[in-house]
């Protein structure tokens, strides 16, 4: 899949992902100062406590990428480390694939030539979302999600038992931001 398109497009989307990156080594995951789910600090020690919104990756719209006509290239994913997680909308809406990867990209495009996978595009469509986790956590966030979400494709890679589960809420679970009341 190559990168292509109106060059001005392209540079904005560009200019977009590189602020997101920023965003997330700025964005306070946990409590005080500490970003090390995310940002550069080298504690192992996550605080007890509810799950941890992870900034799922969404459209400029605010709206998780349809998986069908999504390209990962075109979203700088190559060679990205992450979690991400494949779900069908419908009637019956599921989660379908869950997994980490040290380049999100390839991980994303052999996905997408998965039939078992691809099945469940019929079923509302598949959307896609990631999560630039640390390496260190990728485990724990993955276990935590297979275990709750429940995907109906399994991924044999996810890690077991003797991982530590890392809470986070799932795309379209984040709590919401209080709203400001109008005086």
């Amino acid at each position: 899949m190559a990168r292509g398109g109106d060059p001005a497009l392209v540079k904005a989307v560009d200019n977009i992902d590189r602020r997101k990156a920023l965003d997330y080594e700025k964005k306070d995951f946990l409590s005080g100062n500490d970003m090390s789910l995310f940002g550069k600090t080298k504690s192992r020690d996550l605080p007890p406590g509810p799950p941890i919104d992870p900034n799922w990756a969404r459209t400029p719209e605010g709206r998780f990428h349809r998986f069908l006509p999504f390209d990962p290239e075109e979203h700088n994913l190559s060679g990205v480390s992450g979690v991400y997680i494949i779900w069908h909308a419908g009637v019956r809406p599921e989660w379908v694939y869950v997994g980490n990867s040290h380049d999100l990209a390839d991980d994303l495009n052999r996905l997408a030539e998965n039939d078992e996978v691809m099945d469940y595009e019929v079923n509302g469509g598949l959307f896609v979302s990631w999560s630039l986790v640390k390496n260190e956590f990728q485990d724990g966030v993955v276990r935590f999600i297979a275990l709750n979400a429940k995907p109906v494709v399994e991924n044999p890679d996810v890690p077991g038992k003797d991982t530590e589960l890392i809470p986070v809420f799932l795309p379209g679970t984040e709590p919401k931001e209080p709203k400001t009341p109008k005086y």
